[in-house]
């Protein structure tokens, strides 16, 4: 990747099977590996991608820039942000493991801006909201000092 402006967010974490690069002003060439070899797109700004590591194809991201780049503003901002994308946000964010209890909660959508940065307030807020219950599991075994977090209706 080649930095041309100034704002930009990258989420590359070496366990994902995916590149997200969001743009929120000036320019960001993205550099990458496609199945016909070397290839290079320019971001434009409030644009977003997502690089597939596997299949080396890039894709649209819908989700919008701010809530890509609120982490730092210390903020979580969801915009019809999905169950799933929630939880890849907050796992990072506090170093959880979550286990949904039933695949119908993939379903469940959220809106709304996070200021505080306490787990407990942010699975407050999806329960209170859409009624998916918690449990935490902390049996001290974990030598990451991550936490598991059970979802259910």
């Amino acid at each position: 990747m080649e930095v041309l402006g100034t704002r930009f967010n990258v989420d590359a974490y070496h366990t994902d099977s995916t590149v997200r690069a969001t743009l929120e002003e000036g320019s960001v060439q993205f550099n990458y590996q496609s199945n016909t070899g070397s290839k290079s797109l320019l971001l434009q700004p409030s644009q977003t991608i997502v690089y597939n590591r596997k299949n080396q194809s890039i894709v649209p991201n819908e989700l919008n820039e701010k809530t890509l780049t609120s982490w730092k503003d210390n903020q979580i901002v969801l915009k019809n942000t999905s169950l799933t994308e929630l939880l890849t946000i907050v796992s990072k964010r506090f170093n959880v493991k979550f286990n949904l209890k039933s695949s119908k909660l993939n379903d469940e959508r959220f809106t709304g801006v996070f200021d505080s940065q306490q787990l407990i307030t942010v699975l407050e807020h999806i329960k209170i909201s859409s009624q998916i219950q918690y449990n935490m599991i902390n049996d001290g075994s974990k030598t990451d000092g991550s936490i598991t977090v059970e979802l259910y209706k």
